[in-house]
């Protein structure tokens, strides 16, 4: 085999892949591919010998592992849909980031705490550098409910982590320049009168 090529060919092949039907289309994958796995190894892209129009990681709205890590649903949990996440909102709670009390008088506001922890694990990718984790993570998360209200109708009390422990792993961008970064990591979640 004279090359692997992933999501797109150079010019001068397409006609013919398309001629004998080795592929039905030159252009039919828009995307994001979060990870690619051969044998079970994982394929580093910013380590290949080719690349055109390629970057690190996922763009802001494709759909990847880390859109519901990289959310912040308050007072919900984060589903994903299709090519993006939606949060489903606790009872009580409304909003696009579930962070609303919800004046309908048809919903009752939770009266038991539902604040809990939750891990996914998945490559990090910065949201600055675009830059990825070298190697796939569990990510911890608070969300849930939690039933109290200040005399404003505004939340004054949040689901938050405790006793967190910050980690350190190392991180690999397209350029091949490399670094550390670190990221809390908790086993526990409670309620904490503080701003949400």
């Amino acid at each position: 085999m004279d090359g692997l090529y992933i999501s797109g060919l150079p010019k001068e092949l397409t006609a013919r892949a398309v001629q004998l039907w080795h592929i039905r289309e030159a252009t039919s994958f828009k995307g994001c591919m979060h990870a690619l796995y051969i044998n079970d190894e994982s394929i580093n892209f910013a380590n290949v010998d080719y690349r055109h129009k390629i970057l690190p990681g996922c763009v802001k709205n494709s759909l990847n592992e880390l859109s519901c890590a990289a959310t912040t649903c308050q007072h919900g949990r984060c589903e994903l849909d299709g090519f993006t996440y939606i949060c489903k909102c606790f009872d009580g709670f409304t909003g696009p980031s579930c962070s609303e009390v919800s004046t309908s008088p048809a919903v009752a506001l939770p009266l038991i705490n539902s604040c809990d922890w939750s891990i996914e694990t998945g490559y990090y990718i910065d949201p600055l550098t675009k830059c990825r984790s070298t190697r796939r993570l569990r990510m911890t998360k608070c969300s849930g409910a939690c039933p109290s209200l200040s005399t404003n109708g505004t939340l004054s009390s949040c689901c938050k982590p405790i006793e967190g422990k910050r980690r350190y792993f190392r991180m690999t961008c397209a350029s091949g320049f490399a670094y550390r970064q670190s990221l809390e990591f908790f086993k526990e979640c409670t309620c904490t009168n503080s701003v949400c």
